[in-house]
């Protein structure tokens, strides 16, 4: 709770909702639902005077940010303050959107020189899109074959396209699995990671990253924790990437913390939910 107060007090409304900044209404609800439940938890379990006063406090926080984010005309004005003046949000060319997505198809490919090209192009036309700096960033990355030099390259347009959308999940997960790959800064690629997957619990590589690093780190139950976490965000989905949680669970679990049970329950969970995904069934073989 401590935590989580020092975490959103003096936050902008959408980092206290732990949103981005294009969030729809129905995702600020969410978001705003998910914390109010972590405050009813919690409040049930805190009897300190002192923790008491922290819930209210973020309870408030929590309701300004929604009734703020929920209104148009004042998330409009909002948006306007955070930019520091007026906002004019010109979006893309169709044909820089274009061009951008091929751009995509190519990074799919692994085609990563004809990507960086492409996206440099694109950068040129439309420099305020985080999008493209993320995408441009992942692909100086791998087109230099992840070495330290690589990362130096990358590592500016990530920058870039968290300065122009500090919750761009995609820079976030990019700049952690960097780090996570180089150990360059454990604490920093770990957060880069969690923040990715609280703003997209869909983003399998950024899990692979986060369950690689804490192995290596010998942190099995902080790995136990963020994919508690992530399945919670991901309830109710039915999604492959809900599946694959549990199954990363169960393994966990029935390989290296030796509770049969507690492995038995997440697997029949990633049964229930994708019975012939390649990691359920191996899971369950």
């Amino acid at each position: 709770m401590i935590v989580e107060h020092q975490r959103a007090k003096g936050a902008d409304h959408y980092a206290v909702l732990m949103v981005n900044r294009r969030a729809t209404a129905q995702e600020i609800d969410t978001a705003s639902g998910i914390r109010a439940n972590m405050l009813e938890h919690q409040e049930g379990i805190l009897t300190d005077p002192r923790d008491r006063a922290k819930i209210g406090e973020l309870r408030e926080l929590y309701a300004v940010a929604r009734s703020v984010l929920l209104d148009d005309r004042r998330r409009a004005a909002y948006d306007r303050e955070l930019a520091g003046g007026e906002l004019v949000q010109v979006p893309p060319a169709i044909d820089t959107e274009l061009n951008f997505r091929v751009a995509e198809e190519l990074i799919g490919k692994r085609q990563w020189s004809q990507a960086i090209h492409m996206i440099r192009t694109v950068i040129s036309r439309s420099p305020g899109e985080a999008d493209y700096h993320a995408a441009l960033g992942w692909a100086e990355w791998n087109a230099g074959e992840r070495a330290p030099e690589a990362a130096d390259r990358a590592r500016p347009h990530l920058n870039a396209a968290l300065e122009i959308n500090p919750d761009h999940a995609a820079a976030h997960d990019y700049k952690g699995q960097i780090d996570a790959a180089l150990r360059s800064d454990d604490a920093e690629a770990l957060f880069h990671l969690e923040r990715a997957l609280d703003l997209d619990p869909a983003r399998i590589d950024a899990v692979q990253a986060v369950e690689t690093l804490l192995f290596a780190r010998g942190e099995l139950r902080r790995y136990e924790r963020i994919l508690k976490r992530l399945l919670f965000r991901l309830r109710g989905r039915g999604t492959t990437a809900e599946a694959k949680a549990w199954a990363r669970l169960a393994r966990l679990y029935h390989d290296h913390l030796d509770d049969p049970q507690a492995s038995a329950a997440a697997a029949a969970n990633a049964k229930r939910i994708s019975p012939k995904d390649s990691d359920v069934t191996g899971l369950i073989q």
